[in-house]
């Protein structure tokens, strides 16, 4: 099972409005003044997005900064423990 942490699946929801939008990511990356290394490092969160970051990048697309949660909301727990109940069993 393949897990994500909560800045990989925002880098992966960004990369997947981008596609939606019909934009590359050298477009991307100029209308942001960014080089191209520097807008795949951060769909790759390594480093994540900054907070200010995503927002000129939606801005830069043209949707909603929200749009970046809603895909990430939808997805799977990255944990892969049953959650337990107080009594011990498994959920």
């Amino acid at each position: 099972m393949n897990t994500y942490t909560p800045a990989q699946r925002v880098s992966l929801a960004v990369d997947a409005e981008r596609v939606r939008a019909g934009i590359t990511r050298a477009t991307l990356a100029g209308r942001l003044g960014w080089s191209l290394s520097r807008l795949q490092r951060r769909l790759a969160a390594d480093p994540p997005f900054k907070v200010d970051e995503l927002s000129a990048v939606a801005h830069a697309i043209g949707c909603p900064v929200s749009r970046f949660w809603q895909d990430v909301a939808a997805w799977p727990s990255s944990a892969s423990t049953p959650r337990r109940t107080r009594e011990g069993a498994q959920r």
